[in-house]
């Protein structure tokens, strides 16, 4: 489903592109579903911003809960030239659709490994970062074995490139996407 309005007169087009639906919830498909969203960041970084030169920044975004069901979101947006926003709209579309049926070279799972290795070094010194594990922990798990180094070096050796591809095709299905595009209003003369 696309929405399209116009409203505000800053002189960019906002652009929100959202999948939803049931998710099996557990540590392993979170952990999946977070890897397969840093594969798109990164791929949609380098269509979106190095290579079109269309957009500041694009985001991406989701996870999966349990409470109060079973279900996951995803959102991926960016804000752009009203002329360039169907190209771009586009582009990011061929990324997820390339995505679906190449996953990611041995070069990006690389990638993809060392800054979930960076991210949890850092995280580590965050009293955030130890809130909301142990939070998340007591709330969904019961179980805190994920907040250890060791835990994370066995999941980051365990990723292969074949489950980001799966994670992708399961995620971003157009059964449950939800597509809104705020262009500016048009100054009345």
């Amino acid at each position: 489903m696309t929405e399209k309005f116009s409203n505000g007169v800053a002189p960019k087009t906002n652009v929100y592109m959202h999948w939803h639906g049931d998710f099996d919830y557990n540590k392993e498909n979170n952990y999946i579903m977070q890897s397969a969203i840093s594969y798109l960041r990164i791929k949609l970084r380098e269509r979106l911003r190095e290579d079109l030169g269309g957009v500041y920044g694009v985001n991406i975004g989701g996870s999966g809960t349990n409470k109060p069901k079973n279900q996951y979101a995803i959102t991926v947006s960016f804000n752009a030239d009203p002329d360039k926003a169907d190209e771009l709209i586009k582009a990011a579309k061929q990324v997820l659709d390339q995505a679906t049926m190449e996953g990611p070279s041995e070069e990006e799972i690389t990638k993809i490994k060392e800054t979930q290795r960076q991210g949890r070094i850092k995280g580590l010194e965050k009293n955030s970062f130890w809130s909301s594990r142990i939070s998340s922990g007591h709330e969904n798990e019961k179980d805190f074995s994920h907040i250890s180094l060791e835990a994370l070096e066995k999941k980051i050796e365990s990723l292969t490139a074949e489950q980001i591809k799966s994670a992708i095709k399961k995620y971003f299905v157009d059964d449950n996407f939800i597509e809104i595009i705020m262009t500016p209003e048009l100054k009345k003369p």
